[in-house]
């Protein structure tokens, strides 16, 4: 239904642009015979909904009728111990239905009132909806079996248990029905009025926003979520956000990883991440968790053991709260570039580097990397979104990930090329399964893919009365804290934290931050990892270069060689998108 209601709604606005005034008279007269369907679909949905709470209204009576004879029952000495089976059964069924009745009662009730306001601002809307018969029809369908089930109750005295658990199931069948309908009546509202915002060219706010959920590294249950977000197609962007349950960093948020980087290989060296992917259904959360040697994975690292980072606030911690916002492409507007989905191949030097053109000539005002998996029996796709540094070789590491960066006018692609380097590793574009929750990872081919680009220019991205600070560029990169933005909203707000090259082959691409220190020794390392507060403070974690660390890392097996570096001459670049307040 949501599908449906969505390609008729957009084929619909796309069928006005087109002919514009060339027809008017055919596109006025269209819009009033929608108008008139409209009316007359919510019409009949209102007949069917009283329809309903009759038929419900009926049931609870029928109840009331069985407990005035329950308590005829104990008055006249008839304990439960003395009733007949069928009488218990009785009393079973009225004990465990008759708070989901009055529960329904007043959803329904609730769900008339949503459906009249809906009807109000139906009438100004420019869609058709006649998709909205067809869902109808099925409810009435719906509506038809659960009659069909009540009518059995008078005969409830010579079923089994199975019966009562049927007419259960049947309730909270319906309920999640409307559940689902009223989901595709937010939809279709979004849908219908996104252009009466001021100002089209804004961020929107996310369609999808998570609650917090408890999750936990070393932990089989907790360490694995998944999350829908119900949109039905792929999201244009994937905002996951780690908030720690205790220590000096409760409050701030860190942001989740697309990669794994890192094992449990060794003893001594701690590594973390909360690392996601996603497909059109859902969002999928994992965590360290130990395959084969040492527990010393966590949720939350910032890179203290063995004085791997320099920073303050230091923690280390296996549990946390976790956050997703997922922006579907409505919520955004048209990007500037949205390139075709190009092959990479672990196997293969030719297609481990890409640099592609955007020609914006400035900076963007987001660009997003995401790369998509299959299944190994083709039916499932996933997508991961790229990283901003490479881990490097050491004997047996599971390694890999995708690395991009971006100037004024290109995107760069790396990932790592078995061949490049000593054979004995493990190298994936998503990264090595070892010493994580691997179950939601084990049938996707990790040794190739393919990459797509979404870049968009800050001018369709930043409203001048609510960003007029989108970007901020600091130089001094040696201190642990910095303030340059204003108070945010970390619901609906996106920010964003590069490290951008001041030399080498990469001199002015911006590499995203991360979100976790996942290196471990005992080679040379990079990447800054930040995390961030509502007030627009930014906490910095940066590598200790006296232990061969580095804040632009892309290390030779990764893109074959190409434009690889090794660099501390760096700056930190942070923006801040806002979105629009109108939706």
């Amino acid at each position: 239904m949501m599908e449906s209601l969505r390609l008729i709604f957009m084929l619909s606005f796309v069928t006005f642009l087109v002919k514009g005034d060339m027809d008017v008279a055919k596109t006025i007269g269209r819009l009033q015979l929608a108008h008139e369907l409209m009316r007359r679909d919510i019409s009949n949905f209102d007949k069917l909904w009283i329809s309903l709470m009759i038929k419900l209204d009926n049931l609870e009576t029928e109840l009331e009728i069985i407990e005035k004879n329950k308590v005829y029952n104990i008055v006249n000495g008839n304990t439960n111990a003395s009733l007949s089976s069928h009488e218990k059964l009785n009393d079973n069924l009225h004990n465990t239905t008759m708070a989901t009745v009055h529960l329904l009662l007043k959803g329904f009730k609730d769900e008339k009132l949503k459906v009249k306001s809906l009807n109000k601002l139906l009438q100004n809307s420019l869609r058709d909806i006649e998709g909205l018969t067809k869902r109808i029809s099925d409810h009435d369908g719906q509506f038809t079996d659960l009659r069909a089930h009540m009518s059995l109750l008078d005969e409830f005295k010579d079923k089994d248990e199975q019966f009562n658990e049927n007419i259960r199931k049947d309730f909270a069948d319906l309920v999640k029905s409307n559940y689902d309908l009223s989901q595709d009546f937010t939809i279709l509202n979004k849908t219908l009025y996104a252009n009466n915002c001021e100002n089209e060219n804004t961020l929107r706010k996310p369609t999808f926003v998570s609650e917090w959920i408890l999750i936990r590294s070393q932990d089989q249950k907790f360490g694995q979520k998944t999350i829908p977000h119900g949109l039905g197609e792929i999201p244009y962007k994937v905002d996951v956000q780690v908030r720690p349950t205790f220590g000096s960093n409760s409050g701030w948020i860190f942001s989740g990883d697309s990669a794994m980087q890192s094992d449990d290989d060794l003893k001594d060296e701690v590594y973390g991440g909360v690392v996601y992917f996603y497909d059109s259904s859902n969002i999928y959360i994992i965590t360290p968790l130990k395959t084969n040697n040492f527990a010393v994975g966590r949720v939350l690292n910032t890179g203290e053991n063995k004085n791997r980072r320099l920073g303050n606030n230091h923690q280390a911690s296996n549990e946390a709260y976790v956050r997703v916002k997922v922006w579907s492409p409505v919520d955004f507007p048209k990007p500037d570039i949205e390139s075709e989905w190009f092959p990479l191949d672990t196997d293969n030097p030719s297609r481990a580097y890409h640099e592609l053109t955007h020609g914006l000539n400035e900076y963007p005002g987001l660009v997003n990397v995401q790369t998509r998996s299959t299944s190994k029996n083709g039916e499932n796709v996933v997508i991961f979104e790229g990283v901003g540094t490479s881990t490097s070789y050491r004997e047996w590491l599971n390694y890999g990930g995708v690395v991009h960066a971006f100037d004024k006018n290109y995107v760069r692609v790396w990932v790592a090329h078995h061949d490049a380097y000593l054979s004995n590793s493990i190298i994936s574009i998503l990264g090595g399964l070892d010493g994580w929750n691997r179950q939601l990872l084990n049938d996707i081919d990790r040794s190739k893919g393919q990459f797509r680009v979404l870049v968009w220019n800050r001018s369709k991205l930043v409203s001048s009365r609510r960003n007029s600070k989108f970007e901020q560029i600091e130089e001094n990169v040696n201190f642990p804290e910095w303030s340059p933005f204003d108070k945010f909203s970390p619901e609906t707000d996106l920010l964003s934290f590069y490290v951008q090259a001041n030399d080498g082959l990469n001199k002015g691409f911006r590499f995203p931050g991360s979100g976790n220190s996942q290196s471990t020794g005992p080679s040379s390392f990079g990447g800054v990892m930040y995390a961030y507060n509502s007030n627009g403070d930014i906490r910095i974690w940066r590598p200790n270069p006296s232990i061969d660390g580095y804040m632009i890392h892309v290390y030779e097996p990764f893109g074959n060689g190409n434009n690889h570096q090794r660099s501390n001459n760096a700056s930190f670049v942070s923006t801040l998108l806002r979105t629009n307040e109108c939706n």
